[in-house]
């Protein structure tokens, strides 16, 4: 009977949400400045990330020593068609090549597809991500020269936000991870 009463308890964990829910492998070292090192609190992470209506804020988590960017999909029952962030930051791109950085996500399913964006003056430059398929974190880079533009932008010299969206593809909630952004390319500047 003890033995029954043992097995129980063991099946509930392992069915449990959070024993289903995988932790991001450990954050490799990336060769490169980075344009947001994430070394701020998580209250600090959620006000950086502005999260567009309907979406979910932001967490930050500690995997192995480093800091990741935790980015919650809540399509389920909701009629949002993107869950998107905003982080306002300075840039200027004239002399660099794109955007890099890396990228996690255990169940991208639910995703149609990945998008990410600078936004300068009165517009936008646009480019898309697929998420690469795999169990570990993925480089991901975006080459301005691959990027459209929305509205009329001001220059890559005038960047001043950055925005991450991921577009509903199924009525299914999901989550991914970013760390490590940065830029490529020669003399990428960051402005202060």
């Amino acid at each position: 009977m003890y033995g029954r009463l043992a097995i129980i308890p063991v099946i509930l964990y392992v069915a449990s949400p959070l024993a289903i829910s995988q932790s991001p492998p450990v954050v490799p070292k990336t060769p490169y400045a980075l344009v947001d090192s994430l070394t701020y609190s998580e209250k600090a992470a959620q006000k950086a990330w502005q999260l567009m209506a309907g979406g979910k804020e932001v967490s930050l988590v500690e995997i192995g020593g480093a800091k990741a960017l935790r980015m919650p999909c809540n399509f389920k029952d909701t009629k949002i068609e993107r869950a998107s962030w905003d982080r306002q930051i300075r840039l200027d791109l004239t002399m660099c090549k794109g955007v890099q950085f890396l990228f996690y996500c255990p169940d991208a399913s639910p995703v149609s597809h990945f998008s990410f964006y600078f936004r300068s003056g009165q517009g936008w430059y646009a480019g898309g991500f697929d998420a690469p398929a795999s169990t570990g974190w993925s480089a991901v880079r975006i080459d301005k020269g691959a990027m459209r533009t929305e509205g009329q932008p001001s220059g890559w010299g005038e960047v001043d936000t950055i925005r991450i969206s991921a577009w509903r593809g199924q009525d299914e909630d999901t989550e991914f991870y970013i760390t490590a952004l940065g830029l490529y390319g020669a003399n990428a500047k960051i402005v202060v």
